[in-house]
């Protein structure tokens, strides 16, 4: 049945696995370490902000701008439907891996999405590479004119530098889904949601990857948990980011996307779940799901 609330997530319980790397070779892994460090970095004491005895800071760039902040806009989500795009991993090639309780993420999104105004989910299920290249060819083509937006929705096992498990090998996401989206013409000035379920630690090898030179505004990507960390799985409930995020979406959808992973974020900390989920955006304007109904 479908979960309406969200996981008890505290105590963990026992039951409660890593979406990491499902093997490295032959060998089964079933955890990452969770080690992120950074220097604090502090600004040069050397430098002061221009100002003018009217009240208007004039930048070092050129611009100008009053200290009166002017409101931000919301994207139009009323006039058309929205486009959900869903790649749901359970089973892979290393039977071992099977991802145990990802049904219950894939019953409430389901669930969810009937009561908004967007096309009928589309679902990859436990896909190739190769199915998921030529998935995201497809993608790349088609003509979103009719849509308001598009929402990606990926739930797998997964690695640092952005890399996700496929039913076969992995494969990179931000090069192999993300820069596809962004090559359409048709999704320009159009929201694009990334939501990614799955672990973000302890890699064994990385690649560098050269970005495409595309136009990355009106992006949002939400990451289940931080670089280098793990991301929490219950067997029998689902993981802890898509039932989380998704109940509060359904819940408060009068509510920016960018609020609700804020919500999130401190829902996992009062829950004491040691989990962080994170978010990269380049909207321009406010994002409301309230207004896909």
């Amino acid at each position: 049945s479908v979960t309406t609330g969200r996981p008890s997530l505290s105590p963990l319980p026992q039951k409660t696995i890593w979406d990491a790397k499902p093997y490295t070779g032959s060998t089964f892994s079933s955890g990452n370490s969770g080690l992120t460090a950074a220097s604090s970095v502090r600004p040069s004491s050397s430098y002061s902000s221009p100002s003018t005895s009217s009240g208007i800071v004039r930048s070092p760039f050129g611009s100008t701008s009053s200290t009166a902040s002017s409101s931000v806009e919301r994207y139009n989500l009323r006039d058309q439907k929205g486009y959900v795009l869903i790649f749901h991993h359970k089973h892979f090639k290393n039977a071992k891996a099977i991802r145990e309780g990802s049904e219950k993420d894939l019953q409430l999104l389901k669930h969810i999405f009937t009561k908004y105004r967007v096309k009928k989910p589309d679902i990859c299920e436990n896909y190739t590479v190769l199915r998921i290249k030529d998935k995201m060819r497809k993608i790349a083509e088609k003509d979103f004119s009719k849509y308001s937006c598009l929402l990606v929705i990926v739930m797998s096992h997964g690695e640092t530098k952005d890399r996700i498990q496929a039913y076969d090998t992995l494969y990179n996401f931000e090069q192999e889904v993300v820069e596809r989206v962004l090559t359409n013409t048709t999704l320009k000035d159009k929201p694009k949601l990334f939501f990614i379920q799955a672990c973000k630690g302890s890699a064994t090898m990385q690649h560098d990857v050269t970005s495409v030179a595309t136009n990355k505004n009106d992006m949002l990507k939400c990451y289940s948990t931080y670089e280098g960390t793990v991301s929490l799985r219950d067997t029998s409930l689902g993981t802890y980011f898509i039932q989380t995020l998704f109940t509060l979406i359904d819940e408060q959808g009068d509510k920016d996307v960018a609020d609700l992973m804020i919500l999130t974020r401190k829902r996992f900390k009062d829950d004491k779940v040691p989990q962080a989920p994170t978010d990269t955006s380049t909207l321009t304007k406010k994002f409301y799901f309230r207004d896909l109904k």
